[in-house]
């Protein structure tokens, strides 16, 4: 999940050990960390200083100056991806984590037009046979979810449309599926709930209905008459699917061509839900 601090507990947390073993810590390089640092105006201790530290010298720590006006109040570092990535991904990765350190879960989100058609066309939707109900329609915002799961997605929503908005990326509708769009780009994306597939066990009406049927079957067998009693047989389901309540955000498939060969590539799914979003 990610971990959001006031200005004044990251600037404790910068004097509390080199930069570069904090970074370690949130699994990002140190000069994204000194990003940070410098977008939100926190000072870090200079080159030298850990080592006189060290050293028993009389060593000065910088003041935090007051926040700058119209600054966020809130520095939240992103969760990291720790799965092996190319290079230029992982950079690109680390430059939205930098951006999203303005981001503050505590503030209330504006309301959203399209969010709000979309949870509204959730909650009328007829569920299916394991509850899941669906809204891909034009105007909304393509979701799969468990009705149960409606009024985290409620939450859930809002928070993600305000992160991809501190990444330049503005959410629109127009005549198809809700998608993300910032000056050069249009990333579409959607929000599915995993089911869990498990082996069926009978339950006791189930069960009664299965011992009735042996019970006439072995009637049949003592007269050799055996009738219909084959077809008769209740039929009950193989396997039982189940909503597990861990929603994942999937951006559309993306190709990629490098030089003279097109080679596919996908986004990989982001499971935001299970993780910040799905608690």
């Amino acid at each position: 999940m990610a971990q959001v601090f006031t200005r004044e507990e990251f600037y404790e947390l910068v004097w509390s050990k080199p930069l570069t073993h904090l970074a370690k810590d949130f699994a990002i390089s140190d000069v994204a960390l000194h990003k940070i640092c410098r977008k939100h105006d926190i000072p870090n201790p200079p080159l030298g200083w850990w080592a006189k530290k060290a050293a028993g010298k009389k060593v000065k720590q910088t003041p935090l100056p007051k926040a700058k006006a119209g600054s966020a109040d809130r520095i939240t570092i992103a969760s990291a991806d720790l799965s092996r990535e190319a290079a230029a991904l992982a950079g690109v990765r680390e430059q939205a984590r930098i951006l999203a350190s303005e981001g503050d879960d505590s503030q209330a989100a504006p309301p959203h037009p399209v969010i709000e058609r979309t949870l509204a066309w959730l909650r009328k939707a007829k569920p299916s046979d394991i509850g899941i109900v669906a809204a891909d329609r034009p105007g909304l915002i393509k979701c799969e979810v468990a009705s149960s799961s409606i009024d985290r997605l409620a939450v859930a929503l809002p928070r993600i449309v305000r992160a991809a908005s501190l990444q330049g990326f503005e959410l629109v509708a127009g005549e198809g599926l809700a998608k993300f769009k910032s000056e050069t780009e249009t990333v579409g994306f959607s929000i599915t709930e995993t089911i869990r597939r498990e082996k069926h066990v009978l339950t006791d009406a189930e069960r009664a209905k299965e011992e009735a049927w042996e019970r006439k079957r072995d009637r049949a067998a003592r007269r050799n008459s055996w009738d219909d009693v084959f077809f008769d047989r209740p039929r009950f389901p193989e396997w039982d699917y189940r909503p597990t309540g861990q929603l994942s955000f999937e951006f559309e498939q993306v190709y990629v061509f490098r030089g003279h060969c097109a080679a596919p590539e996908f986004p990989r799914r982001q499971s935001s839900a299970a993780g910040e979003y799905g608690q």
